[in-house]
């Protein structure tokens, strides 16, 4: 898979969304991120919790390719 970072931004959710890190639900009302890119020739964007996102400093390409939900829930998120 390629992809090509485009921006983040930080809305306040209009819908209810799932964090691509985590899978849980991102409630409407709430702060989160929104990361847009191309993934492999197609404009996509990913919603995080800002939590899981701030998890996610200093990860490699990697980190990312082979994210399992469950297992960053157990390593990252706070229990």
């Amino acid at each position: 898979m390629s992809w090509t970072f485009l921006s983040d931004t930080t809305p306040i959710g209009r819908k209810t969304h799932w964090c691509i890190l985590c899978d849980g639900m991102i409630q409407m009302g709430v702060r989160h991120v929104a990361r847009r890119g191309i993934s492999d020739g197609v404009p996509v964007t990913i919603r995080l919790h800002t939590e899981c996102e701030a998890a996610t400093k200093g990860w490699t390409t990697d980190d990312w390719e082979y994210n399992e939900p469950s297992e960053f829930r157990r390593k990252c998120l706070p229990q």
